[in-house]
């Protein structure tokens, strides 16, 4: 089938022991995962940070960025397509972001998703290649800096009326159109239900896929009418230590769309994070297979997501915010207070509300049974 193919990475930044790869020049891929990147037509990555360097954060907290040679590095590779639309490409402010764009367009490469004002953030990017279109557009859930009418920032996927605009755009001018979508729950292996209802909801646009990222773990994919949403693509290359007392970060997927005028197919290339070597390696493609199909199951998935929000709200990233972990919780009605209390903090966040609630109405499931 002559066409294009076109690759979609999950969260790249060049953090931990990728950054001293970097720094030491060395490869960050396999042999073979390289081979696969160099094969493509096109890959399209998630940038979690900008490519800046002698900048102060403008944000408390986790702040990424990316050194500038990383471009180099992800250019050399194939990977030259750029979605600026995260929680964090604006970590460094707009001189974050101008800095940013200054790198990518001094080498050609392509990146939307973020800009000087929202019409700019959120304009497609076409690909092209043998006579087939393909139209990327990017937004994100509302975290940080977003675009508005005269301010830069993020794309935010709450401007509908604009999202609509540029996805019939699109659809008038390319023969595909790809929504990438950064945002949701971190860390459970099923989308949240809010999450999960405004994707679906989004499909009802002119748009045939939906590929999203920000949980830093593999989530499921799904089918509706023909249309697919990639849930979450994982990590790509990302290594956090305080995401390391977490389940399954350290794992990816590659999806590979091949494309003609009027077909498309597409397989997965499993992908393993080897954090302490620090380069991004093949995953066994029968395991992958076998995981995936679970991840793809929504059958029962109101237990399934309660399940993964009772999880992920007690796991040990959280034993400084909440106290202690479930099971090895402070003691006495200090401990409860400090957990009542972050509780309360999460309920007022829009983005870590539906894990709250997940994760009480499994504890109260499990009174109930009990």
């Amino acid at each position: 089938m002559e066409g294009v193919q076109i690759a979609f990475t999950g969260d790249t930044c060049f953090s931990g022991n990728y950054h001293e790869r970097l720094r030491q020049g060395l490869p960050v891929f396999s042999a073979s995962v390289q081979q696969k990147l160099l094969s493509l037509d096109f890959v399209v990555t998630n940038l979690e940070g900008a490519l800046c360097h002698d900048l102060s954060p403008v944000k408390p907290g986790i702040v990424l960025a990316n050194p500038p040679e990383a471009v180099h590095a992800l250019a050399s590779n194939n990977i030259q397509v750029f979605n600026l639309a995260n929680n964090h490409i604006m970590d460094f402010g707009n001189a974050g972001l101008l800095q940013t764009f200054s790198i990518l367009n001094k080498k050609q490469l392509p990146h939307f998703g973020a800009g000087k004002n929202a019409a700019e953030a959120s304009q497609p990017v076409y690909l092209e290649k043998n006579g087939v279109t393909v139209a990327l557009i990017g937004c994100a859930h509302k975290e940080g800096m977003m675009a508005s009418e005269n301010e830069p920032g993020v794309f935010y996927v709450g401007h509908h009326k604009l999202l609509r605009q540029q996805a019939e755009q699109a659809r008038q001018s390319a023969d595909w159109v790809v929504l990438n979508y950064h945002g949701g729950e971190e860390f459970t292996r099923f989308p949240q239900p809010t999450r999960r209802r405004l994707l679906r909801k989004l499909l009802q646009l002119p748009v045939d896929f939906i590929v999203a990222h920000h949980p830093h773990v593999v989530q499921g994919v799904e089918e509706f009418n023909g249309k697919y949403i990639f849930w979450s693509l994982g990590n790509f290359i990302f290594h956090l230590a305080e995401h390391q007392n977490l389940q399954y970060v350290n794992q990816g997927m590659l999806p590979i769309f091949h494309f003609s005028k009027t077909q498309f197919k597409f397989h997965i290339l499993p992908l393993i994070l080897n954090i302490e070597k620090g380069i991004v390696e093949e995953g066994d493609a029968s395991q992958f297979r076998a995981v995936l199909e679970e991840l793809s199951d929504f059958s029962d998935y109101g237990k399934k997501w309660r399940k993964e929000a009772s999880r992920v709200f007690w796991a040990k990233r959280n034993k400084r915010s909440l106290g202690e972990t479930e099971g090895e919780g402070a003691k006495g009605n200090k401990g409860l207070l400090q957990k009542a209390k972050t509780a309360v903090r999460w309920l007022r966040d829009e983005n870590q509300r539906p894990l709250v609630m997940g994760a009480i109405k499994e504890a109260l499931y499990k009174k109930l049974r009990n």
